[in-house]
């Protein structure tokens, strides 16, 4: 198994933010979130824990805050 890459979400950020972080399509990350019950657009604020889970669920190892 390919090691998982690190992703530091430490503030909210938009959906088209998240997108860019996570190196997915912003269309990927609306999606993740309607199928969540999360109705969002691309310029709409995606809640920290929010964003943190959809990373998880991506495949992504949340770096902590020392981390550089």
């Amino acid at each position: 198994m390919p090691p998982r890459k690190k992703v530091r979400i430490a503030n909210p950020l938009t959906a088209k933010e998240l997108a860019a972080l996570l190196e997915v399509s912003a269309t990927v990350v609306i999606k993740s979130l309607f199928m969540k019950g999360i109705m969002r657009t691309v310029h709409q604020i995606v809640e920290l824990e929010t964003a943190r889970a959809l990373a998880v669920e991506m495949g992504y190892e949340l770096s902590d805050d020392e981390d550089p």
